[in-house]
């Protein structure tokens, strides 16, 4: 098949400024060859059929990964052969740890072996000690496109955060905390409340007054305060404890129905936030699947009002003949299963985020991790809603939602200076060599221009402007307005606008419903003369019959977030390639929320073979117990076929399809380039590597951030 090139950066540098959603602008030298390269490659891409004419579909797509990484391969260096050897060493050396390892013991009590494609969550504690985790933490990974902001950092962060917070309140909606059962069923809710500061006697015979959510007079939703609930778990174990001792630990359990507690309550809080090998047993336990039941016959007047409303939400036509015929319909019972556990992680991760101290900390952290995880450049995705305001942290009225942006922009400028890639006047510091008339200077050949010394720790940062998808229309026309008014303010800094939202079909609402919203929106960013791309959540479901792929090919969005149904869909990905939109996959993601076991069935592959480009994305990080390294891990194991050169390829896509200027890519680029060759590559060949100059400035950050803190406090 034809090669997969990286795009062209020598252009107009205004073309990139041109908006999305310009359909005059005419298609890219890029795009003619990839239409070459369309015809040349198919033979083996053309069809789904398994006819003798075209080889299976196992092996069509074994050459279309090669395919992928044929133009990295190609123009590679003996070092990086070298490498590259290396890599698959390493993924073939760490099998062993899965052969090594003990059987995974099911739900139903069934021993299975560990492999390396099977789901993340059951080889999660493996993955930690492989070798190729390493070299996938180590490597350059341009940048990461697709992460909810609220959950990006390890759940243990924002815990520790709240211990300090004496305003801070726990509750369960769901239970008392009383039996093993209770303590794994129900559903935490953390509440940042306004109170007057009280004296340590005060508070400490208020509390004892209070709500006890280890009590069997507990009313659901009654407020504890967190500091005083910690203590309380403390007391609660040594209590049950000493009755197990006592009475025997069976009769304890079982004739008092109480838990002994024999857990830390940062690892019982910590379990509430991650998904467990347990629950993606359950969530795939077949035992679980509702057996195959054809709705009882509707009446006249029931088929014309389930009509009515479908056309009022504007789901596509035949859309419950649709969901009917799925034979998908166990995979969305699934995954079903699965987002009613995500969604009560992030009610939990919501009180834990939106107050200032936490949020303030929270931003600054994952600027730190962006360093660590070796992630250049981020597009983050913060919600941004009237109920979902970050407050002050004595609990009174905070901030909306241009005071959480200014937030986000104010701990991004100040981290910049920090690490020294941003100076006093808030101009990042230039690491291009520029000519006389200030232009890059590019090698001979090279569509990279060449550096000048100066080696950022961090390319940039800029925010996604989400809203819910189950709101109404006019909430969601005001958040398209205020999107554009964010634009004109910061322009630099704001990448575009998305909706997300679990996409079922029994949830409100398809990007059909907003069409005329959107329409307008690209006509009013064309009359205010700002370009802000649209970057759909779409195809986030094994079938899309809600249509949401094409309503975003429609509207000619930037890039698509997960396209996990893209390959149910032939005519949408040649449109894709056309128009040349992006995925944003997110592997990890899609095995928890319950569309793939496994990562060899994930269907990346396929849309890679069809080429669509395609980068990878972390998604949910905090709740999946993951970060983008892992990610990059999976793809490798789960195809065989994948080298050192697909992670480079899907890399440098993530640079060439992000929101930044030309100017802001090509400074990406410059550094990207380097680290893979003066870091990565010799690390991966055992050569004496310098500890990255960027590391050491983050080490001396914290000090600078201090004096910061206790400056404005």
């Amino acid at each position: 098949m034809g090669t997969y090139c990286s795009i062209n950066t020598e252009g107009d540098a205004d073309q990139d400024e041109k908006s999305i959603n310009d359909s005059s602008r005419k298609p890219s030298p890029m795009l003619r060859i990839r239409q070459l390269i369309d015809q040349m490659a198919a033979k083996f891409l053309d069809s789904d059929s398994e006819s003798t004419q075209y080889p299976p579909k196992r092996e069509r797509r074994a050459q279309a990964i090669i395919g992928l990484q044929h133009a990295m391969k190609k123009r590679a260096s003996p070092e990086e052969q070298a490498a590259n050897e290396t890599i698959l060493k390493k993924r073939q050396d760490d099998d062993r740890l899965y052969r090594e390892s003990p059987d995974l013991i099911g739900l139903d009590g069934k021993a299975r072996r560990p492999f390396a494609h099977d789901h993340f969550s059951r080889n999660v504690q493996t993955i930690e000690k492989t070798e190729l985790l390493k070299a996938a933490r180590f490597m350059p990974k341009g940048s990461h496109l697709h992460l909810h902001f609220n959950s990006t950092l390890l759940p243990g962060f924002l815990l520790g955060v709240a211990k300090g917070m004496e305003n801070m309140y726990i509750s369960s909606p769901t239970h008392k905390l009383q039996s093993k059962d209770d303590f794994d069923s129900c559903e935490i809710v953390f509440t940042l409340q306004n109170f007057s500061p009280l004296s340590r006697g005060d508070m400490n015979s208020q509390d004892a007054r209070g709500p006890n959510i280890f009590h069997d007079d507990y009313e659901p939703r009654q407020l504890m305060r967190y500091q005083y609930f910690r203590t309380m778990w403390n007391h609660e174990r040594n209590v049950r404890k000493d009755l197990a001792s006592h009475t025997g630990k069976q009769a304890a359990l079982g004739d008092s129905g109480l838990w002994d507690m024999d857990m830390e309550c940062d690892d019982w809080l910590n379990s509430k936030l991650i998904f467990s090998q347990e629950h993606i047993d359950s969530i795939f336990d077949p035992a679980n699947y509702s057996p195959n039941q054809t709705r009882k016959p509707e009446t006249k007047e029931e088929e014309q009002a389930r009509q009515k409303q479908a056309e009022e939400v504007r789901w596509p036509k035949d859309i419950e003949l649709a969901f009917q015929a799925s034979p998908h319909k166990h995979v969305r019972e699934r995954a079903t299963r699965a987002w009613e556990k995500f969604n009560g992680r992030t009610r939990m991760m919501k009180g834990l985020f939106n107050y200032e101290k936490a949020f303030r900390a929270y931003t600054r952290k994952c600027l730190e991790e962006f360093v660590k995880e070796n992630v250049q450049y981020a597009e983050i995705r913060p919600n941004f809603m009237k109920s979902n305001q970050v407050i002050r942290d004595d609990g009174s009225e905070g901030f909306n939602n241009f005071g959480l942006m200014e937030i986000i922009i104010e701990e991004y400028e100040n981290f910049m200076k920090d690490i020294g890639d941003m100076d006093e006047n808030g101009q990042i510091i230039e690491n291009r060599y520029l000519d006389s008339q200030g232009k890059p200077v590019y090698p001979d050949g090279g569509d990279i221009p060449r550096g000048n010394g100066h080696t950022p720790s961090l390319s940039g940062m800029k925010v996604i402007y989400c809203t819910p998808r189950s709101f109404p229309k006019p909430m969601v026309k005001e958040a398209l307005d205020e999107c554009i008014r964010m634009k004109k303010r910061w322009p630099q800094y704001i990448a575009g606008f998305d909706l997300v939202g679990e996409e079922s079909y029994d949830k409100r609402y398809p990007l059909r419903y907003f069409e005329e919203e959107f329409r307008q929106f690209q006509e009013d960013c064309r009359r205010e003369q700002v370009d802000i791309p649209f970057l759909f959540h779409c195809g986030e479901t094994p079938d899309d019959i809600e249509g949401n792929l094409e309503c975003a090919v429609d509207l000619d969005a930037k890039r698509i977030g997960h396209g996990y149904a893209l390959p149910n869909k032939l005519e949408i990905m040649k449109q894709m390639k056309i128009k040349d939109i992006c995925v944003e996959a997110c592997p990890i993601s899609n095995m928890v929320l319950g569309l793939v076991e496994r990562m060899d069935e994930h269907r990346i592959y396929d849309i890679l073979a069809h080429e669509v480009r395609c980068t990878l994305n972390s998604d949910n990080g905090t709740i999946f117990r993951s970060t983008l390294s892992h990610d990059f891990y999976e793809f490798m194991v789960g195809d065989r076929n994948v080298d050192l050169y697909g992670w480079r390829q899907l890399a440098r896509w993530s640079i060439d399809y992000s929101c930044m200027s030309q100017v802001e890519r090509e400074r990406a680029l410059v550094e990207w380039e380097r680290r893979w060759k003066e870091e990565f590559i010799p690390f991966l060949n055992n050569q004496p590597v310098t500890p990255p100059a960027r590391l050491e400035r983050l080490a001396k950050t914290g000090e600078m951030q201090q004096r910061r803190e206790a400056a404005r406090l």
